[in-house]
């Protein structure tokens, strides 16, 4: 028998639900009426998540992300930091673990855009026993007519993506197992299958893993775990271990290894979303015997948009996309085809699909000859030991937002619109220049998103209107779908930077989006390699850092959060990648002399092995993120670089103003690194706070800044 289901399905909505119910019960007073109007509004997206997938076999219940899916683990298993004063477990505490004072950390999720809430691990975690969110999550199980699957983030990804050095030296992962194994046995009762999901396994085989895989394992004896990993194909090897523990069913991307009852085969591709070729999967299933395998995504849905119904776009082109409730369509029309063969009418309209659009990318192959890039003379523009500037943005009022979209959709003169950006720009220079910032930007109000915006200016790409995904807690951003050659159609940024440089007599930063982060924050086209796509993309970015030097403006930020955080997953394939990644970003500026570059790096684990890989992007300033782990940076850069640094003292992400006795304490240990000139800045986000929240921050700093600077004039 095939039967049908998802890994996981968005939860987010079609307008972005999720996300305003949480901005709302943050900025309300945290009432048991504001937990009941949150409460109710959750409920209402659960349910239609369960309805979308009625034509599955077997339905998945939500395991929510209220804020994020690892956090929500946490609170399953009541396990909590000890710096946490928590008497209990409710909403209020959870988004405290977030969004509080001293939250928990954010880190890219293996190599998707998403970022997940860090788990803590100490001697003295507190364990809660009883707590609602589990019993919330089921709400809905006794309405369900279709079998049931609950899915959970299994124990050997959740202890190894934590912060874990505590949990491994002491043994406290034995104190978690137990937690899990609580928490199965108490879903054995509920649902018809558990879903247990060890992503960490894609990461490449480790001794001490396998060897933790094997002590929890075994003493599971339930009957229905649907095992799953997902974002890499298993080796053979890999499932013949698999196959030894009690499992009802092993989830693996489809593999050609003679046994295949008792499997769950991603068939359908979860992390892009054009549609799927129906004829290369029949191909692969013709030798096969089946009588006992489910059928489903190669990894969960999280990470693309619900739907393309309400898209405006051709027949023609509209058809080669595949969101969501799309991917459910399909596996019920795989499920169709592998019973009745060729014969099953989607076949052929598949067919014709899929030959569209290999007909319209063979049109559109390019051949790029690009010259080797060289090793640029870099340049200092001050002899100032400290220096200081922001990354970018700064806040965006709902007017500004609002405006932006209404001149998008042409419902203001472009007159109108014009003379509001200037307004903002001039009030960030202004601000900028009363604190004395160093180095100002403009402020970036014209920018909704960072990828999106640049890819609207772009031939080859697509902007869709409803295509929302879900990138950490309740930011959401619409992923740019590039289908065809990437050319740059007009001037992107100068327009806004000649106006913030006539403003000031000091310099001004252009700020640009770079190659990879564009490329792989968006959905990109699977007929041509990754490499071709992100050098068409650099020499767009390459013309608009000429046109932005033409200014006068010669110093230009080329952002490139994704560099790091997007790294392949499987070390043998890291010097690939990083071979072609390198040579892309430094495209951008090849040949473009008297310009200092900087980039800016952030949500990701830095090591001296990046500090390496860093030193070859051949920039001459490299901003990280680093707020939240000062310490953890701080103690890896105690060696002289060939770049300077910048490193964030304050978190944007979080309401909360850092006193200038913490700011001094961070600045202190900077300067005892001795890698002048550094560069203090605040981390990225400012765009996501209110002017309120921002300015006593920025005062702070500069103020710490301005009074280590008179000391040091005095010792001299």
């Amino acid at each position: 028998m095939i039967k049908t289901h998802v890994i996981s399905f968005p939860n987010i909505g079609q307008n972005r639900e999720l996300k305003f119910l949480i901005e709302s019960f943050l900025i309300s007073n945290k009432t048991s009426k504001d937990e009941l109007n949150l409460l109710i509004g959750i409920r209402k997206l659960k349910r239609r998540n369960l309805f979308f997938q009625k034509k599955l076999d077997i339905i998945t219940l939500c395991n929510f992300p209220y804020y994020d899916r690892i956090l929500t683990i946490n609170m399953y298993l009541g396990l909590i930091p000890n710096r946490f004063k928590f008497k209990n477990l409710d909403f209020y505490e959870y988004f405290d673990l977030c969004k509080g004072k001293k939250p928990l950390r954010a880190l890219k999720w293996f190599n998707v855009n998403y970022h997940y809430m860090v788990p803590e691990f100490d001697e003295n975690l507190k364990y809660f026993k009883k707590n609602n969110f589990i019993f919330e999550d089921l709400f809905f199980l006794k309405n369900s007519k279709s079998e049931t699957k609950f899915p959970i983030i299994g124990p050997l990804s959740f202890i190894l993506i934590g912060d874990n050095k505590n949990i491994i030296k002491k043994n406290l992962f034995k104190n978690i197992f137990k937690r899990y194994y609580y928490l199965i046995k108490l879903l054995n009762n509920k649902v018809d299958y558990i879903q247990i999901e060890e992503p960490i396994l894609s990461i490449g085989k480790h001794r001490f893993l396998y060897k933790l895989f094997s002590i929890f394992y075994n003493k599971i004896k339930f009957k229905n775990i649907i095992f799953t990993t997902y974002f890499k194909k298993n080796s053979k090897r890999e499932i013949k271990f698999f196959l030894k523990f009690n499992f009802r069913y092993i989830h693996t991307e489809f593999l050609n290894i003679g046994i295949k009852n008792n499997f769950s085969l991603g068939l359908v591709d979860g992390k892009n979303i054009w549609k799927s070729n129906y004829k290369n999967l029949l191909d692969k299933f013709n030798k096969i015997n089946i009588k006992d395998i489910l059928i489903s995504t190669t990894c969960p849905l999280d990470f693309i948009p619900l739907s393309v119904e309400l898209e405006n776009l051709s027949k023609t082109v509209i058809n080669w996309f595949s969101f969501a409730k799309e991917k459910i369509i399909e596996l019920t029309e795989i499920k169709k085809l592998l019973i009745y063969g060729k014969k099953y009418k989607e076949y052929l309209k598949n067919r014709v699909c899929n030959l569209s659009r290999i007909y319209f990318c063979n049109k559109n192959k390019s051949n790029l000859l690009v010259k080797k890039t060289y090793k640029r003379k870099k340049i200092s523009v001050f002899n100032n030991k400290i220096l200081t500037t922001t990354i970018g943005s700064f806040p965006q009022t709902k007017k500004t937002r609002k405006i932006r979209n209404n001149f998008h959709k042409g419902k203001i003169s472009k007159t109108f619109y014009d003379k509001h950006i200037k307004g903002c720009i001039k009030k960030n220079i202004k601000f900028q220049e009363k604190i004395d910032l160093d180095v100002l930007v403009h402020g970036e109000p014209e920018r909704g998103d960072m990828v999106e915006f640049f890819c609207e200016n772009f031939t080859g790409c697509f902007i869709t209107k409803f295509g929302w995904v879900q990138s950490f807690g309740t930011r959401t951003v619409k992923p740019p779908i590039i289908y065809g050659n990437i050319k740059r159609i007009k001037n992107i940024t100068t327009k806004w930077l000649k106006y913030a440089k006539s403003l000031t007599k000091k310099p001004i930063k252009g700020i640009l989006t770079g190659p990879i982060t564009i490329m792989k924050w968006s959905f990109i086209r699977n007929d041509i390699k990754e490499a071709e796509i992100s050098k068409q993309i650099a020499l767009a970015i390459r013309k608009e850092v000429k046109d932005i030097k033409k200014l006068g403006i010669n110093i230009i930020q080329i952002d490139e959060p994704a560099f790091k955080e997007c790294m392949p997953l499987r070390k043998d394939l890291v010097k690939k990648y990083l071979n072609w990644s390198i040579k892309s970003f430094k495209l951008c500026f090849y040949n473009i002399k008297n310009v200092q570059i900087h980039t800016h790096i952030c949500y990701s684990n830095i090591n001296k092995f990046d500090l390496e890989i860093f030193s070859k992007l051949d920039v001459d300033v490299i901003s990280i993120e680093s707020s939240r782990y000062f310490d953890n940076i701080t103690n890896l850069i105690n060696k002289k670089l060939d770049f300077q640094f910048g490193l964030g003292v304050y978190d944007p992400h979080i309401s909360f103003c850092p006193s200038k006795k913490k700011i001094s304490s961070m600045i202190n240990k900077i300067l005892k690194l001795n890698n002048f000139p550094i560069w203090i800045n605040p981390d990225c986000g400012l765009k996501t706070r209110t002017w309120r929240e921002i300015k006593k921050p920025l005062k702070n700093i500069m103020y710490v800044v301005k009074k280590f600077i008179n000391f040091s004039k005095k010792s001299l």
